[in-house]
């Protein structure tokens, strides 16, 4: 039985996200307790606003070194959404230079466009890599974003998706059991409810 957990780190869409998570199983905890962590199967790393400000947020909610330990070494899923994907880089330079996980080698800066930022909207995917939590949906898929920074990451290898915005930018990466996607699943209609079908059924 799959265990999903919220990781409640002050982010204002995680009402959004339990919704659409209740529509594929039926439990789903919002919590940074340690032993909810330890009992979950499915975490999901939600962020909203600057890199800093969520950086700082998790490092006070929670004990970040137990959700290393449950992660890398038990190897739960977990997803980063938005900014909760861009924390897991090594660092990132908005509103000042400030570290990250480093659960995914890489480091978080502004897109380097001359479209208009933030950038807000629809936009498509382009698959690089086959991976389960793509299955069923179909290349060029448009998915729904808002941001002004994007993770520059030290390794092709954990791209499985780029999009373009004047720049060609990772919008969903992975690292064995650690997803991350620089969109909101929430807010894509019909392909992000499969892509977090996809991510709930992984095993």
């Amino acid at each position: 039985m799959i265990h999903p957990l919220i990781l409640d780190v002050g982010s204002e869409n995680i009402l959004s996200q339990k919704n659409i998570i209740l529509k594929k199983t039926s439990k789903i905890c919002i919590s940074c307790l340690e032993e909810d962590i330890k009992n979950s199967t499915h975490i999901f790393l939600p962020g909203v606003g600057s890199f800093s400000a969520v950086m700082k947020k998790f490092k006070k909610k929670i004990n970040t070194e137990f959700l290393k330990k449950h992660i890398l070494e038990r190897k739960v899923f977990l997803l980063g959404i938005c900014v909760g994907m861009q924390i897991m880089s090594d660092e990132g330079d908005e509103n000042g230079l400030q570290k990250g996980l480093s659960w995914i080698n890489g480091k978080v800066e502004k897109i380097p466009t001359k479209e208009i930022l933030p950038h807000v909207g629809w936009n498509s995917i382009d698959i690089k890599t086959k991976d389960p939590i793509i299955d069923g949906i179909p290349n060029l898929s448009d998915f729904y974003f808002t941001h002004s920074y994007c993770f520059n990451i030290t390794n092709d290898e954990n791209i499985i998706t780029t999009s373009n915005y004047g720049f060609d930018f990772p919008s969903i990466i992975k690292r064995n059991n650690i997803y991350g996607v620089q969109f909101n699943p929430e807010k894509s209609q019909g392909e992000g409810e499969k892509l977090i079908e996809n991510f709930l059924g992984l095993k």
